[in-house]
Order: structure tokens, then C-alpha cells, then sequence
């Protein structure tokens, strides 16, 4: 996603970093998949200088459950961004496997994840994008609500 402007505050990029992991995690679950590694490719806001960087990190199990993306995208981040101006962030799920069949974790409910992703996308399918957000995506830094708007990156 090209943001709107320069993000320069980590809390600002953490915002975005957010929003989508949870629309790449409600992506995988409408095409019923779960993916073992999480891309995170940041580009710097200076073309003239590039800066950014593109990293991948392997999942301790296949998920498709926003929050469990954006902790993996967050260790990325802290790891690896120079602290420059972002201007582009983007997040891939690969390593996809039918999400009918999976390994049960005694350490990680995966059944209540996968009760509340349901009950979350089964909300937004019926009342809109926009019915239920994170708070964090009310901050100036949200592009949640922007998003809902457009279609492939343009306006409807």
C-alpha cells in the first residue's frame, strides 16, 4: 500500500502494519488457506535515495489470524527498519496450506481465533468494511476507512 504521506513515527507505521496483516489474514480465510511465512517489505519515502528493506520470517505454525501476523510483521519492523520516512508498506502470506487441516496447539487457542475471525468477517460482510475496525485505525494514521472506498487503490 502507498500511503498518503510520509509516515515517520513508528506508532504511525505500526497503524498500517496493522490494518493490513488483518486484511491479508481475511484474504487468506475467504479463500480458506493459512500460510507459514509472513513477507513485510517497507520502501523509503526518498526515490531519488532508496531506502526500506524486504524480509521474510517463518511462522511457528500456519495461521491466518490477523494478530498472529502483525506480531511476526512487528518483529520484522523493530529489526530491520533504518527509522527513515516510509512512504510503502506491503505484507504477504506464503507457504499456503488448505486451512481444513491443521495441527492442534495446546499453547494456542486456535479455535476461539478462528471463532472471532468468523464472527468479525461475517460483521463486515453484512454491514460494510468499515462496521468494525480496531481503534487504532481512528488515529490519523488509519487508512481503514480511506480503503473502504476504493477499488484496487482508486476510488469507486
Amino acid at each position: 500500500m502507498t500511503l498518503p504521506r510520509d509516515y515517520e513515527a513508528l506508532e504511525d507505521v505500526k497503524i498500517v502494519l496493522l490494518e493490513l496483516c488483518e486484511e491479508v489474514a481475511k484474504r487468506a480465510r475467504a479463500k480458506n488457506y493459512r500460510g507459514h511465512t509472513l513477507s513485510l517489505g517497507i520502501r523509503g519515502a526518498n526515490f531519488d535515495v532508496p531506502t526500506g528493506f524486504h524480509r521474510q520470517i517463518k511462522l511457528t505454525s500456519p495461521t491466518n489470524y490477523g494478530m498472529d501476523l502483525f506480531h511476526a510483521a512487528l518483529k520484522l519492523l523493530h529489526k530491520h527498519w533504518d527509522g527513515l520516512p516510509v512512504r510503502s508498506v506491503g505484507v504477504t502470506l506464503s507457504q499456503l496450506q488448505s486451512a481444513d487441516v491443521y495441527q492442534l496447539n495446546l499453547f494456542n487457542p486456535s479455535v476461539e481465533k478462528d471463532q472471532l475471525s468468523k464472527a468479525m468477517d461475517d460483521i463486515r460482510m453484512k454491514f460494510g468494511q468499515t462496521a468494525i475496525v480496531r481503534a487504532s485505525s481512528l488515529k490519523d494514521a488509519g487508512q481503514v476507512f480511506d480503503r473502504a472506498q476504493k477499488i484496487g487503490g482508486h476510488y469507486k
